[in-house]
């Protein structure tokens, strides 16, 4: 046999295992990955360190209840990736973003957590009040890092315009 049709295989089984679709936002399609330390722990759940999402809305109930069933055994994620694409307007509420601290409630104090968050196509986005707060990460964390990615919908090759309002 092929070795490299060996490593093809071995491949897409560890990818099989690692990766998986999770329940943890109902409007959002959502992914949940193990690293190599989630594998190790013997636990009746399925542990997942990595959390990436993607939507094509973001409203004011995107992450409020109800929450999927996966969210409740989903609590020790150390990064988590959320993108948002082809919504001409996005507008971001007072701590909209705080529930994703729930996500991070039983990870190891001294883990470096990590947040990105991604809007694309957009022509205008607002920023109300106390929208983006310290309450998106557990206060017991000391190694905390927050990345916003904006790209916004480009009209041609030579022009962008964009608006960004914060109220």
């Amino acid at each position: 046999m092929n070795i490299n049709l060996i490593y093809s295989i071995l491949l897409k089984l560890i990818i099989i295992r690692l990766v998986t679709s999770c329940s943890i936002f109902l409007s959002l399609n959502c992914s949940c990955f193990q690293s190599d330390f989630d594998l190790s722990i013997s636990s009746p759940i399925k542990l997942y360190s990595h959390l990436y999402c993607q939507g094509n809305s973001l409203n004011k109930k995107t992450f409020q209840l109800p929450f999927g069933f996966d969210f409740k055994n989903q609590n020790r994620f150390r990064t988590i990736s959320i993108e948002f694409s082809h919504q001409n307007q996005y507008e971001i509420h007072s701590n909209q973003f705080d529930s994703l601290a729930l996500l991070f409630s039983q990870t190891h104090d001294h883990a470096k957590i990590e947040i990105s968050i991604r809007f694309k196509d957009f022509n205008k986005i607002i920023f109300h009040k106390q929208s983006l707060t310290s309450n998106i990460f557990q206060p017991k964390h000391h190694q905390k890092h927050l990345t916003l990615h904006f790209i916004p919908k480009t009209i041609n090759y030579i022009q962008v315009n964009y608006i960004i309002y914060i109220k």
